[in-house]
């Protein structure tokens, strides 16, 4: 059988997913867009045809399916696939690409059988109620009583092996995937994609526009509503703005406009062709006929913009773009990889990526933007291979002993200012996040070379959960990501509740033990005053704990 032989990682993924499916049934890897998945699991999917099995391949819209099958084809074109969707009903083929749209109906999805393994596109759709019903039919969960017959299951299997791609294993309502899928088998980030050369490098300029203020716009699960979004930027007039932007960082580059509306959406590509930027619209509604002639027109250069509406942040692939312009603000982690990720494949002429974030008047409002993309915050214009080397750079001045200039003397004392969790100092130097009952704590046992993280819990011994991490970034993400399956209330920066007034209780607390004047304790707000008593606590508990560890952390970032 004829595969697209695949790189050093993606063998090291399916590996990781072999071991891990003698352990789980419902596994997932992550990768960031541009880096392969579709390589992966089209290898995956060849290893089981290899061995006679079955494997129905979801997607979660109709319009995929047949990309899935061109991509599929592309790595292993020996594959015989099938469709499913709509009209089209090819169950008998080996492997079977079905979107959770179709299968929803129990008539579609019980004509398919035999299957020895799902694999699941775009998995951070499947917390959904449709999703869950699909996988259970199939085995994904195992046979309960509501799929039970006189003569048995109504699959072949007890529990089908489930393996899930994604390129960010979150959601952008909040909610866990962790009832889906038992575990990650493999996951590699944008930065190491950039380091490696697989990714190109993104830079990132941010677009004010006069008037528009995201405080005025209503939120629906989470993040602003589209509606609301796609009236403001409308009403203020954007276009012009962004298209003027566009002109300025991005020149003759091809790039997608990302916007909230159709309507919105039309309203850019109307200024952006008053601005002599030749731009084409796309939206849910555009026939497939007239799609295929406008990426063409993108493809050839005829087109140098394209704006839609939410069309293609999932399962369009054009390497060729340059410039991400993110028209839809958005809280969502999930939703801004997406859209960046259309923009990062690598291609011949392609030194870098630009993104525009429209970000109006942002004030204290948690906006995702290429700074707070990855764990590297970046400045504006500078790229994320960029930000990432001066922070080595800046590191290494800190591991040698030289001062940088300013109060806050170290890069390290930075890096862990700039993040998004409650890094706080007892006051022996050791680093930690406040979690209920206790902290989250950053040790550097040899002084910088490695470092450890491990919780603290109050009135229990102290316990390493990561040993041996040889970066402070690394070590850093372990840290947050512990404090924010412990407890994200106490350990989130943007939590609303550190902006309000202290409890009296609190405040009383403060007072009796002395923290600092009354004065400056009654000015405090609940996150202030909350900090400074996290740090008397911490600054007991730690010491207790390991001084030694602590002193040599004090002397990295001191």
């Amino acid at each position: 059988m004829h595969t697209l032989r695949p790189r050093g990682y993606q063998t090291e993924a399916l590996a990781a997913v072999a071991d891990e499916l003698t352990r789980v049934n419902r596994t997932a890897v992550v990768l960031p867009t541009g880096m392969g998945k579709t390589v992966v699991f089209s290898h995956l999917i060849a290893g089981q045809a290899k061995e006679g099995k079955r494997v129905l391949v979801l997607v979660h819209r109709d319009e995929l399916a047949e990309q899935a099958k061109d991509k599929l084809h592309s790595v292993a074109p020996d594959l015989s696939i099938g469709i499913v969707k709509a009209e089209r009903n090819e169950v008998d083929a080996d492997v079977v690409v079905a979107s959770v749209q179709t299968l929803a109906r129990a008539a579609r999805r019980e004509q398919i059988t035999g299957i020895g393994m799902v694999v699941v596109d775009e998995c951070h759709h499947a917390l959904a109620r449709t999703w869950r019903e699909v996988l259970t039919h199939f085995g994904c969960y195992g046979v309960d009583d509501s799929y039970m017959t006189p003569d048995g299951p109504v699959i072949d299997m007890w529990k089908t092996p489930t393996v899930g791609f994604t390129a960010t294993l979150a959601r952008g309502d909040g909610l866990g995937l962790g009832d889906v899928w038992e575990s990650v088998a493999y996951e590699k980030d944008i930065e190491w994609g950039i380091e490696h050369g697989y990714l190109c490098d993104p830079r990132g300029y941010s677009i004010t526009v006069d008037g528009f203020d995201l405080a005025q716009i209503a939120k629906s699960r989470g993040d602003y509503a589209e509606g609301k979004l796609g009236d403001a930027l409308e009403a203020v007039n954007a276009g012009p703005v962004v298209a003027e932007s566009y002109l300025e960082h991005a020149g003759k580059r091809r790039g997608i406009i990302f916007a909230p509306t159709v309507s919105s959406a039309q309203h850019f590509a109307d200024s952006f062709t008053e601005a002599g930027i030749v731009t084409e619209m796309i939206d849910g509604t555009t026939p497939k006929e007239d799609r295929e002639l406008i990426y063409k027109r993108f493809q050839h250069g005829d087109t140098q913009v394209l704006a839609n509406c939410m069309v293609l942040t999932e399962g369009f692939d054009a390497p060729w773009a340059e410039v991400a312009v993110i028209a839809r603000p958005t809280q969502s982690a999930p939703l801004y990889t997406q859209m960046v990720g259309r923009v990062l494949r690598l291609f011949p002429g392609k030194d870098d990526a630009l993104v525009l974030d429209v970000v109006g008047i942002a004030g204290q409002h948690k906006l995702r933007t290429l700074k707070n993309l990855t764990k590297v915050p970046t400045n504006e214009g500078e790229s994320i291979a960029e930000a990432t080397e001066r922070l080595a750079v800046e590191r290494e001045e800190v591991l040698k002993g030289e001062k940088l200039k300013g109060e806050r003397k170290a890069a390290a004392v930075e890096m862990f200012s700039s993040s998004r969790s409650v890094w706080l100092q007892t006051k022996g130097g050791t680093w930690f996040i406040p979690v209920r009952g206790g902290a989250v704590v950053l040790f550097s046992p040899d002084g910088g070379g490695h470092f450890s993280v491990g919780r603290k819990m109050d009135r229990q011994s102290g316990e390493w959960l990561y040993k041996g991490v040889t970066s402070l970034e690394a070590a850093m993400a372990w840290g947050e990501q512990l404090a924010d399956e412990m407890d994200p209330t106490l350990a989130n920066k943007d939590r609303a509740w550190r902006r309000a007034k202290p409890s009296q209780a609190q405040l009383d607390l403060a007072i009796r033990m002395k923290l600092a004047p009354v004065e400056e304790l009654e000015a405090m707000r609940r996150g202030a005053l909350s900090d400074l008593l996290s740090v008397h606590f911490a600054s007991r508990s730690l010491k207790a704990l390991d001084s030694a560890a602590a002193e040599q952390l004090r002397k990295l970032v001191a």
